[in-house]
């Protein structure tokens, strides 16, 4: 009898630190992606759970979007690689979010953190620092490339070899190609859309609209 009460206590004690680690979830699935955490790689599965530091794969034709517990969305496009440096979201605790891509491209609608502390919200690439302000953007990198394009919204873009600092703004997109000289580097185009490489066509609450298998 007391061998059971220890062993349901073991269980939910396990749970409950499972539930605390946990900073998000799998909120929609399309296609084949994978979670590496702690040198092990898993198939992601609809509701699969988020941890710091976990790092997401995802193959061709593949979409994944996440729901963080601040109520941020990332939606992860095809051959993507992102991870999750830093992300705290506790009461009586400073919220910090830290985001890199290393490749591919992906799609944020900015939560609680954004408008609490957004100078605390960060996506790195290998050349740039990207803050955010409460928006709605796309992100994309190709080899020396990374573009920042704005739905909604406003943010900056930090040059991680010279530190400068660029503004951009709703309807605008950045394009910085690390490969050409100093003075030809970095665009600003305006009238940004998204299309159909943006991952997804609308900028409202997309975990409305996708599922395991349907498309939008």
């Amino acid at each position: 009898m007391k061998t059971n009460i220890f062993t349901k206590i073991f269980f939910l004690l396990l749970f409950s630190l499972e539930l605390f680690a946990s900073i998000g979830q799998v909120a929609a699935l399309r296609g084949v992606g994978y979670l590496e955490r702690d040198g092990i790689k898993t198939l992601v599965e609809l509701g699969t759970s988020i941890e710091k530091e976990d790092v997401i794969f995802t193959e061709d034709k593949t979409k994944i979007q996440i729901i963080f517990n601040d109520r941020t969305i990332v939606t992860i496009g095809k051959k993507s690689q992102f991870s999750i440096k830093k992300y705290l979201f506790a009461e009586d605790e400073l919220p910090e979010v830290e985001f890199s891509l290393t490749k591919g491209i992906f799609k944020s609608i900015t939560g609680k953190i954004g408008k609490i502390s957004p100078n605390r919200f960060k996506i790195k690439t290998k050349t740039a620092t990207i803050g955010i302000r409460g928006t709605v953007f796309v992100v994309k990198v190709t080899d020396n490339v990374t573009k920042v394009g704005m739905i909604d919204g406003s943010t900056y873009f930090v040059d991680n070899k010279t530190l400068n600092s660029y503004p951009v703004t709703k309807g605008q997109e950045l394009v910085y190609d690390d490969s050409l000289p100093v003075g030809e580097r970095l665009v600003i185009k305006e009238n940004y859309v998204e299309t159909s490489d943006t991952i997804i066509g609308n900028s409202s609450q997309e975990s409305d609209d996708e599922d395991s298998g349907t498309d939008t």
